[in-house]
């Protein structure tokens, strides 16, 4: 569903850091909160966004939008509108908050397995 290894947006490019991506697939699957950088990122404000990254993030900016465009359902990212639209659906709908939330977790015990 999520991918959750090292992610970047192309060769020889910065990789997108670890706990973006944690933090993107809490956000994805349950609807839950963001700092203000990734909530920028996903209202797609570029400006909020670049002034509120710091230098692992502003060097990975383009790595997190393609991880956005992706991996991440299009409903839940894109506007401000889109983004209280999916934090509405997750509280409303527990049933796909949940559906979501297991195949997360099913995914990182999968990979807890690999030698």
């Amino acid at each position: 569903m999520f991918a959750r290894t090292p992610y970047q947006h192309r060769p020889g490019g910065a990789f997108m850091p670890s706990d973006m991506r944690d933090a993107l697939v809490r956000y994805a699957s349950t609807g839950g909160p963001l700092g203000h950088f990734l909530t920028a990122v996903v209202e797609n404000n570029l400006v909020e966004a670049i002034s509120r990254a710091d230098d692992a993030n502003g060097a990975a900016l383009g790595a997190i939008v393609s991880y956005c465009y992706n991996e991440l359902p299009g409903g839940c990212w894109g506007s401000p509108e889109k983004v209280k639209a999916w934090r509405e659906k997750m509280e409303t709908e527990p049933d796909l908050r949940a559906r979501l939330v297991q195949e997360v977790e099913e995914q990182d015990h999968k990979r807890a397995l690999r030698p």
